[in-house]
């Protein structure tokens, strides 16, 4: 991302910090939700599509490195729990496909850790109501889905070439416009509900909108020209 970017995607983590730190005052709003998720989820595509472009240019290693400790360790809570809901339904394949330590996890090679997770995240997402009951929800699994993603993308699993780097620049461009336009359109209009019954947590809201660059604050960008 260059420092445009930074700066907007920094205020869209502050967005996403104070939003789920405050779940219980949204959810009087049935669609904030929904919203919010998707918001979380072009925030992934960007970092996802940003780490694409890194796989051919530098910190091939460091992303994949840190990727791939990442994956590691979100695989290991969805498989315990598809494993407790293999052994409690009978469902020998979930147990044993759920039935792995870490150390064997660390050992596989990419192209075996990537073909697991895939394996694991379609399980999850085909058992989500039956894994609601040991604590996954269906967040978690959507978060796995863009963990694997990213791996994928950092470990070279999928092709590095200028033809990626190409296509990846003009994603992060593109979920950038998206995030802006879904804060506009859809995010900032529902949090006029709080103007006046919680005034606090509206002003915290639009402090969190603002972006910081170069150390001067400024509103968010008019809507016709949301582009990073």
């Amino acid at each position: 991302m260059n420092d445009k970017q930074e700066n907007r995607f920094s205020m869209f983590d502050a967005v996403t910090t104070l939003l789920d730190a405050n779940t219980a005052k949204t959810a009087a709003i049935t669609n904030f939700a929904p919203a919010l998720l998707e918001f979380k989820n072009l925030k992934a595509e960007i970092v996802i599509n940003d780490g694409l472009k890194s796989t051919v240019t530098t910190g091939k290693a460091a992303n994949k490195a840190a990727a791939e400790s990442d994956l590691i360790d979100a695989t290991m809570v969805i498989a315990s729990a598809i494993s407790a809901l293999g052994a409690s339904t009978g469902n020998n394949f979930l147990k044993e496909l759920g039935d792995v330590n870490k150390t064997k996890l660390v050992r596989m090679r990419d192209t075996q850790l990537a073909a697991y997770c895939t394996t694991m995240h379609t399980e999850a997402n085909s058992n989500a109501a039956a894994l609601a009951g040991y604590g996954i929800t269906q967040v978690m699994i959507d978060e796995y889905e863009e963990k694997k993603d990213l791996f994928a993308g950092s470990s070279g699993v999928r092709e590095s070439s200028a033809a990626t780097k190409v296509a990846a620049t003009q994603a992060v461009v593109d979920r950038f416009v998206d995030a802006d336009t879904l804060l506009l359109e859809q995010m900032d209009k529902m949090m006029e509900f709080f103007r006046t019954s919680d005034t606090m947590f509206y002003d915290e809201y639009h402090a969190a909108r603002r972006v910081i660059d170069l150390g001067v604050r400024h509103e968010p960008e008019e809507p016709e020209n949301p582009n990073p």
